[in-house]
This record gives C-alpha cells, structure tokens and sequence, in this order.
C-alpha cells in the first residue's frame, strides 16, 4: 500500500522538476550563452564585449543596471546612438563609465535621457562600460544602443 501512495508523488514531484528546468532554459536563451544574440547584463563583470559598429536592442530594466563593455580603441572618438521606445514620458539613465565603473578620466554621467539623444563619447584607456536602466515612473521602455 505504501507503494502505491509514493508512486504518484514520485511522479508529481518529477513532473515539477521538470518544468522548472523547462522554465530556467526559457530565461537563460535570451542571455548569449549558446550563440544567441548578445545583451546587456546585470553587472560589469558578466556584461558582453560590443564593438563600434555593432547594435542591441532590449529591455530598460526599472531601476535595474544593464551593462555593455565597449570595444573602442583608447583616444578614438565615436558615438553611441540611444533610442528609447515606450509609452509618452519614457525615461532612461545613461552612464558611460571607466573599467572600474566611475565617471572620472573620461567618462561621462548622462543622466536621465527621456527621447533618443547621440552621445559624443572617446574610447578609455582600460576599457569602458555603458551602464543604462529604466529612470523615472517605469512604464516598461526598451532601449536601442549603436555603436558608431
């Protein structure tokens, strides 16, 4: 009798198993792990590496950093073209930071940026990082990056 009664609960507790393993592969898809397209990452250590030429389109995370590393030869000048789209009053808070994440030695504070604007920026000696999120009421805005 007491078979009977774990065979059913050795089924459901597989079957739950299986669909939160289903629903992590579903998350992880979008993150470039498996050559898929590259995105912005919740910290500077795990953000992809884009170079000038090179464009993302995704989600401006509510009051949560995303990060891109930026490939750009130290002293080159370059821009970086922000789009946002999403309902009227859409805000985005842009940072372009140093490799250790400051504004200082050429980096530059953006601030809140609420319609598409060209950022005049020069590549860092080191490294840089675009760091970008939601700002203001979150109304689910996403962002478009270009590096050119």
């Amino acid at each position: 009798m007491n078979k009977t009664k774990t065979l059913p609960l050795v089924l459901l507790t597989l079957a739950g198993c299986s669909m939160m393993k289903g629903k992590g592969d579903d998350t992880g898809g979008g993150g470039g792990g498996g050559g898929g397209e590259k995105s912005l990452a919740g910290n500077m250590a795990e953000a992809q590496t884009f170079s000038i030429g090179e464009s993302l389109k995704a989600p401006a995370e509510c009051h949560t950093s995303g990060y891109m590393k930026i490939d750009a030869p130290a002293g080159e000048a370059f821009q970086i073209v922000v789009g946002i789209d999403g309902p009227e009053g859409s805000c985005v808070d842009v940072s372009y930071l140093n490799s250790n994440g400051g504004s200082q030695n050429g980096g530059q504070m953006f601030g809140e940026l609420c319609e598409g604007r060209t950022l005049d920026v020069t590549g860092l000696e080191g490294g840089a990082f675009l760091q970008v999120s939601e700002a203001g009421a979150c109304k689910g805005a996403s962002i478009e990056l270009a590096l050119q």
